[in-house]
């Protein structure tokens, strides 16, 4: 599974990440999720101020190589419970990397792809791969 900031470094031309992306072309499969093509289309808008025109074909034929993942009840329900046993112990986690966890976890992914291994890290049982 990759995530918002993998893609975006991916489409900006980022070394390390078109490293990783010849690694997991080798692997013959990736995914990503319904929340990070979100985010990703936010980003490349808002805080890159790109025009639709500039960025929506590489988006498209990027994801036409990778399965995305919905936000399902299955994951919904698996965030609910990772999210609400961390904020038990008053660990701070933004809903949004506990909805992306969820989603990696339920869909049975081997890890997630992320410069944002800080974020990430609070999830037990969920491999981090970083480039």
């Amino acid at each position: 599974m990759v995530d918002t900031g993998f893609l975006v470094d991916l489409l900006l031309g980022d070394e390390g990440a078109v490293q990783k992306a010849r690694e997991i072309d080798v692997r013959g499969w990736a995914a990503t999720t319904a929340i990070n093509v979100y985010e990703l289309v936010c980003s490349l808008s808002f805080c890159y101020g790109l025009e639709p025109e500039d960025w929506l074909p590489a988006v498209e034929s990027l994801l036409g190589r990778l399965d995305v993942f919905p936000l399902d009840s299955r994951a919904a329900l698996e965030a609910g419970r990772i999210l609400g046993s961390l904020w038990a112990e008053y660990e701070e986690v933004e809903p949004f990397y506990g909805l992306v966890a969820a989603i990696v976890k339920v869909n049975g992914c081997e890890s997630i792809v992320t410069r944002n291994t800080e974020r990430y890290g609070k999830f037990e049982d969920l491999n981090i791969e970083s480039y």
